[in-house]
């Protein structure tokens, strides 16, 4: 921290420096966090005041590093007047600010619109710079920004779930909160497979083929009213003795041509729209079998428009609800058990896309042994663990420990390829919190013969590179 100290002295204007210095604090805080969760009755009570003096400095230090590097960039777009994708080469971060932001006011408990604003800002940088939302993420070569993007919607949807199971009590004021943000993740770009690079050219062959349209009506029409002008001048030249039989074809010509000019323009408009119809039919269909929610036929064309101003719904829920007076009114059992299944569903799609999420499997699996409501399941929590897990949906997971083998019961299982998600402990410590779950489902529902055979498979030092 000191060589930090003394390069922000030196240059305190470099945003780099600061991300670095905030990172480094908060993995700090991350260690102390831990050491008091996991090590606590094996500290004096000298070690445990020193930890947690320690734990409050460094997250007090990181937010303080990422709160002034997000503001230091707001400012500066306000004086450019920029737009994320045409700014400098730290403008790609702006995501992992509000995401940093986010979790370090989760970890303080701060009211839920606080964080879960700066997890939608996030995911809102995240898609203007051209994040990819693959419907299957490849571990070992994932596409660009695939991995912070499913991250951002499981942490969204974790931090709700989170609240809902710790609060016996929650106000309606709360809970539309969390509906009106389950409804945006419904048609987010990550529900719909939708990347900004992919809006911007289907918008641009749909304008090109609405002026081919446009032209050839145009084109149709004019060569149309020449032939009946051409008509018209040699009707003119017959005698007055065959006046009414020119008058006749004259005006049938013309009844035909005007036919022709709504028939034209009728079938190109109906032949673009059913093709446009059937493209959009063809993507959907195939979203839909991988996706957690169902989509209305208008959700793709307003994706950008709803990645733009992601929190304008939360801010007028709370601003119309600062105005009322019921604040103390609370949801009921059945609405509370809608939430968990909306956030069951979204994690359950994390885990489809991106099998080797070790987190969605734990967070879920947590769900499933405490929850409070009909959604607790002990046999579900065990098929998540060492079994095969059947999705809303439909779709077979493997559990987390299924390719656990004699000699390494941790087989199979990868940290996330991404160093800004997966940090330092991180990954240990999940599956340190998964075995736990594991072993108090097995001791509940009476498995005597795993429990043994896990007790065992654990009793062995592992190989020092394991």
């Amino acid at each position: 921290m000191k060589c930090f100290k003394q390069c922000l002295k030196l240059n305190a204007s470099d945003p780099q420096l600061w991300v670095e210095h905030g990172s480094f604090a908060y993995n700090v805080y991350s260690f102390c966090s831990r050491t008091l969760k996991f090590w606590k009755y094996s500290l004096s009570n000298d070690e445990i005041d020193f930890v947690i003096t320690q734990k409050g400095l460094y997250e007090n230090i990181a937010g303080k590093s990422f709160d002034k590097v997000n503001i230091e960039s707001e400012n500066g777009d306000a004086k450019n007047n920029s737009k994320p994708e045409e700014t400098g080469n730290h403008e790609d971060e702006k995501w992992l600010y509000h995401y940093m932001l986010g979790k370090i006011s989760e970890k303080r408990k701060e009211p839920p619109i606080s964080y879960l604003s700066h997890y939608l800002k996030s995911a809102k940088y995240l898609y203007e710079c051209n994040a990819t939302y693959p419907i299957k993420v490849n571990h070992s070569n994932p596409s660009h920004l695939s991995i912070e993007t499913l991250e951002l919607f499981y942490r969204t949807n974790a931090a709700i779930i989170k609240y809902t199971e710790q609060h016996t009590v929650i106000c309606k004021q709360t809970a539309e909160l969390f509906r009106k943000i389950l409804k945006e993740l419904s048609v987010s770009p990550f529900a719909v497979n939708r990347a900004k690079i992919k809006d911007i050219a289907f918008q641009q062959k749909l304008n090109v083929s609405e002026e081919q349209h446009e032209h050839k009506i145009i084109v149709g029409a004019s060569d149309i009213l020449t032939e009946e002008e051409n008509e018209e001048a040699a009707k003119l030249q017959h005698g007055m003795d065959n006046m009414t039989e020119a008058v006749n074809r004259h005006s049938v010509s013309k009844d035909h041509n005007n036919v022709n000019i709504d028939t034209i323009s009728t079938n190109k408009f109906e032949d673009n729209k059913s093709d446009y119809q059937r493209r959009r039919a063809s993507h959907e269909s195939g979203a839909a079998t991988n996706t957690t929610t169902t989509t209305t036929s208008n959700a793709t064309s307003s994706v950008s428009s709803d990645s733009e101003s992601p929190n304008s719904s939360i801010e007028s829920s709370t601003s119309d609800s600062d105005s009322t007076t019921d604040d103390e009114a609370t949801i009921s059992i059945d609405e509370r058990d809608a939430i968990f299944e909306d956030c069951i569903k979204n994690l359950e799609e994390c885990i489809t896309r991106f099998p080797e999420h070790y987190k969605s499997i734990y967070r879920l699996a947590y769900h499933y042994m405490h929850a409070p409501g009909a959604t607790n399941s002990l046999d579900r929590c065990r098929e998540l663990m060492l079994g095969s897990y059947k999705t809303t949906l439909g779709n077979e997971i493997a559990g987390l420990f299924t390719e656990k083998r004699n000699n390494n019961f941790f087989n199979g299982i990868w940290r996330i390829p991404s160093s800004d998600i997966d940090r330092p402990g991180s990954f240990a410590s999940h599956l340190s919190k998964s075995v736990i779950i594991l072993l108090l489902t097995l001791k509940q529902i009476n498995d005597h013969e795993t429990l043994l055979d896990l007790a065992i498979q654990l009793y062995r030092t592992p190989d020092a590179d394991k």
